[in-house]
């Protein structure tokens, strides 16, 4: 369409146009139109021809794209298109939904490395409470069931407290906090997900 106008306003007569089949496959569109010669400015045919295509569309509108570049720089001419200001917000709107885009996918991607780092040292916590168990579970009324993994860590070791029901002395009362500990960590690690939960 903007290519017509041009023309149009122009005066410059459009030949013919048409398709051109590639034998090695594609589309090829081509218009033939008059043109200004630079020398003593009478009109003269011109042909353009588009790049390889894969539609019959797209060979007309590479054409007709060519065509329009070459009278905006052989010949001055300048587009004002009704749509022009409508794209600039549309672009404006889009650069401003990439940096927001941005800035939350760093901020969630900063939370999960949070999450990465609290897991572990919930682990850690739990892995260290255990070897506390097991380096003293012979002054202390517990046991130790399993052994550390070298993948796992200390992930499968069970802790029981066989110590009495209501813990008195102070190495008792010791043992049976560390126990709990060990023994709560599921309610630990819920608690770990909430504070770590996404945005």
């Amino acid at each position: 369409m903007i290519a017509k106008e041009i023309s149009r306003r122009l005066q410059l007569q459009v030949h013919d146009w048409g398709i051109i089949d590639e034998p090695e496959g594609g589309l090829r569109g081509w218009i033939e139109m008059d043109v200004p010669c630079e020398v003593d400015g009478s009109n003269v045919k011109q042909k353009v021809i588009s790049d390889n295509a894969f539609s019959r569309y797209d060979a007309m509108e590479s054409a007709s794209d060519d065509l329009i570049k070459y009278m905006c720089k052989q010949m001055g001419v300048i587009i004002k298109d009704i749509n022009y200001d409508e794209v600039k917000k549309l672009e404006w709107r889009l650069s401003a939904e990439k940096d927001w885009s941005k800035l939350f996918c760093d901020k969630l991607d900063q939370r999960m490395k949070e999450d990465k780092a609290m897991r572990l040292g919930y682990t850690n916590l739990v892995a260290d409470a255990k070897k506390i168990c097991q380096k003293f579970k012979d002054v202390l009324p517990t046991e130790t069931i399993g052994e550390e993994d070298l993948l796992l860590g200390m992930a499968d070791v069970k802790v029981p407290y066989n110590g009495p029901r209501h813990p008195e002395s102070p190495m008792e009362q010791l043992d049976f906090g560390l126990v709990s500990l060990v023994n709560k960590s599921s309610d630990l690690e819920s608690m770990v997900r909430e504070m770590v939960s996404p945005l």
